[in-house]
């Protein structure tokens, strides 16, 4: 038996395949989306694994030291490694596999944030992660223009026909100061503009605004001859979840 309605149905499946992910990892709450990408779950208690089957197709088996992929590397079981990663809150893994698996992992787990650093890659996996992370970073910044400029006509849009305020300037230079900040590769910008967050792209673009304006006025320095006395900063601590589990560095394999 099953609900008779499909939607009910599909949030109950993500509802119990979440709770089977909370269990193997030992977390907290996990919401019904982190099962988007899955078909089903299996663990196996006296091995210690959980072995996630995709929905488009090969497996993810994860045996608490190791994350192994059965399956081509695509774009929805590259996430679920990247998220798996994450709620074992590792820090720094070693990938093995073909050339294909090694560059699409280490491009998204350096695209994360805070990344995650990856170790024994030779130079030509190097070279191929590098320019598919740029890759990446230009098409999100394409998408993030398209939506500030999709932002900026629905907003004249809405002036034709009257006198524009104050406040409907104000609102146009915002997001013009978005497009601004996202054209030239502010971080913040360009990720909230990118997954349609306009409201706080154009708060990014405003703080981009505010630095620029800074920088513009900062006076120069004096010259001084004496060496610079402040000591060596500590590191920032690197991001652990709250349900963070397991070894803080692992392996990858394919």
């Amino acid at each position: 038996m099953a609900p008779g309605d499909a939607a009910e149905r599909r949030r109950r499946r993500e509802r119990h395949l979440a709770g089977l992910l909370r269990q193997h990892y030992d977390s907290g709450w996990l919401p019904e989306s982190v099962a988007a990408n899955l078909a089903r779950i299996e663990l196996d208690r006296g091995a210690g694994t959980a072995t996630l089957h995709l929905r488009g197709g090969g497996r993810l088996i994860d045996c608490g030291d190791r994350l192994v992929l059965h399956g081509r590397p695509r774009e929805a079981a590259v996430a679920e490694l990247v998220a798996a990663v994450d709620r074992h809150g590792w820090t720094s893994v070693t990938l093995t596999g073909d050339s294909a698996f090694r560059v699409a992992v280490a491009a998204a787990l350096a695209d994360r944030r805070p990344p995650v650093a990856v170790v024994g890659l030779d130079e030509a996996d190097r070279q191929a992660v590098g320019a598919e992370f740029a890759r990446r970073a230009e098409e999100r910044r394409r998408v993030a223009l398209d939506a500030l400029r999709a932002a900026e006509r629905d907003h004249l849009a809405r002036l034709v026909g009257r006198q524009p305020t104050a406040h409907d300037t104000a609102t146009l230079e915002a997001v013009r100061d978005a497009q601004a900040a996202a054209s030239r590769g502010d971080a913040a910008a360009v990720r909230a503009a990118a997954e349609g967050d306009i409201k706080g792209a154009v708060r990014a673009g405003a703080a981009w605004r505010r630095r620029e304006e800074a920088l513009a006025i900062q006076p120069a320095p004096a010259a001084t001859s004496e060496p610079a006395t402040d000591g060596p900063q500590s590191p920032t601590p690197a991001y652990r979840p709250s349900w963070a589990q397991g070894p803080q560095a692992a392996r990858l394999t394919r």
